[in-house]
């Protein structure tokens, strides 16, 4: 804890910045006793001359008693915090540091107080609107959370995490859309946050579904895309790509989607189901007819018009 020679200030932490005035005032004492001892000395006659060294072990045994109880504040981070803030009530530096020691603790309530009584004092500090965002967050108080984190992004904007965080408590509430925004952003600001990426592509696999079911096929494609290019081995990602491109007429694109859902689970009967279809739609009944019965064979009877039908235009070469 930094302070003059009189008072602590509490104006920073790091003990750097005490060496040099520690010493000059060490000196200065030192100088002074020295002083007040040849000054005493030379005017003192008998007894008066043998106290002398007495009172200056008394002044050093008093210094080091002192300096003994004040090093109890470097004991650990939490008890220097706490006495720089007995110092320096007012502490921004001092509360924050606190805050984050009781959040590392586990001691959530405690943290958002602080953080709280941080905002009160400074209200543009954005650390603290972050940090405070996420606890909501993980406490269920979304829309709060929300709220926080928005003023983070809007003070400091360079930070990837309270992006990420945004846009983990808009998906909460069912803003998809803005969810994916602030995700991706996340992700592009800070390439090794891979969480921001992954979660991106999840909400754009809801926002796909989501536009889907509303018919709103061109808004569920691009979205799905999006979701594949996070994920590019899920079959189930690729399967309902190649349906929103099925239902959107453009059965060559929706061909390779299934294809490469089936590719990757071979075993899924609705990525065969529905690439007999495509195939089907494209004149192609002998391939549609193979689907087909891979399907039936596997438990789909309600299917075994579809073999009939693809397999009579097969054998009659009719459309």
């Amino acid at each position: 804890v930094v302070g003059n020679l009189l008072v602590l200030n509490g104006a920073g932490f790091a003990e750097r910045l005490i060496y040099f005035p520690a010493v000059g005032f060490c000196m200065m004492l030192g100088l002074g006793a020295v002083a007040l001892h040849e000054r005493f000395t030379r005017t003192a006659h008998g007894w008066t001359r043998a106290i002398s060294p007495l009172l200056l072990a008394l002044l050093l045994f008093g210094a080091v008693a002192h300096v003994r109880g004040q090093s109890r504040m470097w004991q650990s981070d939490e008890a220097l915090v706490e006495f720089t803030l007995r110092a320096t009530p007012r502490s921004l530096r001092a509360q924050f540091t606190l805050a984050d020691l009781r959040r590392k603790q586990g001691r959530a309530d405690e943290a958002i107080a602080l953080y709280e009584r941080n905002l009160e004092s400074s209200p543009d500090h954005g650390p603290s609107w972050g940090w405070l965002g996420l606890l909501l967050l993980g406490r269920g108080e979304v829309e709060r959370a929300e709220a926080a984190l928005r003023r983070c992004t809007t003070l400091r904007p360079e930070f990837a995490e309270p992006h990420m965080y945004l846009g983990l408590a808009l998906e909460r509430q069912g803003e998809l859309a803005a969810a994916e925004r602030a995700l991706r952003r996340a992700a592009v600001m800070a390439p090794a946050l891979t969480e921001a990426r992954t979660r991106a592509g999840d909400v754009a696999l809801k926002l796909g579904i989501e536009r889907g079911r509303a018919g709103d096929l061109s808004g569920a494609e691009a979205a799905l895309r999006r979701a594949v290019e996070v994920r590019p081995l899920s079959a189930h990602r690729r399967l309902l790509l190649g349906n929103a491109l099925a239902s959107l007429g453009r059965l060559g694109e929706a061909e390779v989607d299934l294809r490469e859902a089936l590719r990757l689970n071979p075993g899924s009967i609705a990525a065969a189901e529905r690439l007999g279809h495509v195939l089907f739609q494209s004149g192609r009944y002998r391939e549609a007819a193979d689907q087909y019965r891979h399907c039936v064979v596997h438990g789909r009877d309600d299917l075994r018009r579809f073999l009939r039908e693809a397999e009579t235009r097969a054998a009659t070469g009719s459309r």
